[in-house]
């Protein structure tokens, strides 16, 4: 299930001139749907700044290798320029202003977001600028020409959605047990199947990096510049060096890979490896291999706290006892979590100094002492998360694991220093970690991969991408495994939560007065709300009350 509304919005543009087309899709290739923007050349005598303005208008024409804005290069720039190293979305009426040295122009321009190379999207905050300087010469026929360009096109946000399509690689958390979606961006044109595979072997975005892990070796390639796709089988041809001295389990891994990540293309329902365009062996199913699922589901069992200061399951619109659990109401509880089978509880007590740790088999204790701590988040693997914040506003991550004996570790994150962490949730996977940071008015969310050693248990949390909202959020939870739900929570103000894609999209759903709490559970496409009097169930585009009492809900993790 889809809510979102592209971020991404049609805008001022630059004059379009020539028309646009559509390119259907041909039966047996990997071409796929697309439109054709056809922008002029360069006319005959124009004007340094109308061949400045062709030029940036003229990426959008990426047929035939980016001809035409190449016709506005000279011959030397026009063979050095690369046009895909680097895609930005403007936002306004870029301004085009000549510099103090002859033929240097400045380009200045409103800016939503970047695309690199490897097609991942990093978000800009709201009025971003950037500028381009462009030199122009005179050729011999008196015509003015860019000499000099930064590698990398310009596009309007309605150029963008129709040339570009957002695209899931799947790679595997540590343990091959779970998939791990990698969103990039990739244009709409003949040979798209190829760029995935092919970016697919390349490994995951910077933010995934040692995070996820991938059947293919370093250096994996096609042994061709393309992936046919005929009566829906795309076959992935793969070079020797590949495939050489593989293991069956490796084989089977790296099919899986290819069959998430390609048959979520239309015209793609099943994937054939090959080898010098031969089947390749698969081999008996290794005894190691994981059939993994590109959604996860948490179920619908909630846990939560009764109005008698109890850990409760909540289902429904029921508040069930848990049969084995603690008494726990002398800690006033708040926040809790549980693990995926129910039988592991983490909460806080009332006073946010302590994390404790329950079981449905009646043990309580306390895992880790803190300071204004964080909800906790309680990964796969066992380890439960939460950050401390300090009178100075700095946050100290923490996990925490109840066994035999009781392990904490602190979790090295560079680059949460001297910030404040208000939020924290590990994603279904175990494999990224949504983090809301801010000084309380106005936070900001990232995404980041969560790095662990060989034994599986959390090191560190690696660079993070950010994530633009456009409501104040202090709160977030995993809505599925490419979607968050934020919202800034509050007794008293009237609050709009958001579900945010990593593909960049963004939809707010409808208010709520006095939204106190929010839940939803990765797969389970429901949202619950709080205030304080009720408990309320998302239903369309209504709040349904609902009939049993109880707060802090949350779904596993």
């Amino acid at each position: 299930m889809s809510v979102l509304a592209l971020l991404l919005a049609g805008c001022t543009s630059l004059p379009q001139a020539g028309p646009v087309t559509r390119s259907d899709e041909q039966g047996g290739s990997e071409s796929t749907a697309s439109y054709i923007f056809n922008p002029p050349a360069p006319t005959q005598g124009a004007t340094p700044e109308a061949i400045v303005t062709g030029f940036i208008n003229a990426g959008s024409g990426i047929q035939d290798d980016f001809a035409t804005a190449r016709e506005y290069m000279t011959p030397e720039a026009a063979e050095s320029w690369d046009p895909e190293l680097r895609t930005v979305i403007y936002s306004s009426q870029p301004a085009v202003v000549a510099s103090d040295a002859e033929g240097e122009y400045t380009v200045q321009f409103e800016i939503q977001g970047v695309v690199d190379d490897a097609g991942v999207l990093s978000q800009t905050s709201e009025n971003s600028t950037e500028a381009i300087t462009l030199r122009l010469v005179e050729n011999e026929a008196g015509e003015w020409r860019v000499a000099e360009a930064p590698d990398g096109i310009i596009l309007d946000s309605s150029q963008f959605n129709a040339l570009y399509a957002s695209h899931r690689l799947f790679f595997y958390d540590p343990s091959y047990s779970y998939a791990v979606p990698d969103v990039r961006w990739f244009l709409n044109r003949s040979g798209q199947t190829a760029e995935i595979v092919q970016s697919l072997m390349d490994g995951p975005a910077a933010y995934l990096d040692g995070a996820v892990a991938t059947a293919f070796p370093d250096g994996a390639a096609l042994s061709r510049a393309s992936v046919p796709v005929s009566s829906g089988v795309a076959e992935v041809d793969l070079n020797a060096s590949t495939l050489g001295g593989t293991e069956p389990l490796a084989r089977q891994r790296m099919q899986q890979q290819l069959e998430l990540t390609l048959t979520e293309l239309a015209r793609v329902s099943d994937v054939e490896m090959t080898m010098g365009q031969n089947p390749v062996n698969l081999g008996e199913e290794a005894e190691e291999f994981e059939t993994v699922s590109t959604s996860a589901s948490v179920g619908s069992l909630q846990v939560a706290i009764s109005e008698n200061d109890q850990l409760v399951y909540y289902e429904g619109a029921a508040v069930l006892p848990i049969a084995g659990a603690p008494d726990a109401a002398f800690l006033e509880p708040v926040d809790p979590t549980m693990s995926l089978d129910h039988s592991q509880l983490v909460f806080l007590n009332g006073e946010r100094d302590g994390m404790y740790w329950a079981t449905t088999h009646g043990q309580l204790d306390r895992v880790h002492d803190g300071e204004n701590l964080t909800a906790p988040s309680l990964d796969h693997t066992g380890w439960a998360w939460t950050a401390d914040r300090n009178q100075d506003d700095e946050s100290t991550v923490t996990v925490a694991r109840f066994g035999e004996e009781i392990e904490t570790r602190t979790i090295d994150a560079a680059w949460l220093d001297q910030r404040r962490v208000e939020a924290l949730r590990i994603s279904p996977d175990g494999a990224r970690v949504a983090v809301v940071v801010g000084d309380g008015d106005s936070n900001e969310l990232f995404v980041a991969g969560v790095i662990r050693d060989e034994s599986g248990n959390p090191v560190s949390i690696g660079n993070p991408i950010s994530l633009e909202t456009t409501v104040p959020l202090n709160d977030v939870v995993w809505y599925s495994t490419e979607e968050l739900l934020v919202a800034a929570t509050s007794a008293t103000e009237r609050v709009v939560p958001e579900l945010i894609g990593l593909n960049g999209t963004q939809a707010s759903l409808n208010p709520l007065l006095g939204m106190t709490g929010f839940s939803a559970g990765a797969g389970s496409n429901v949202i619950y709300a709080e205030t304080e009097e009720e408990v309320v169930l998302g239903v369309g585009s209504w709040w349904r009350p609902q009939s049993g009492v109880a707060s802090d809900l949350s779904f596993p993790g």
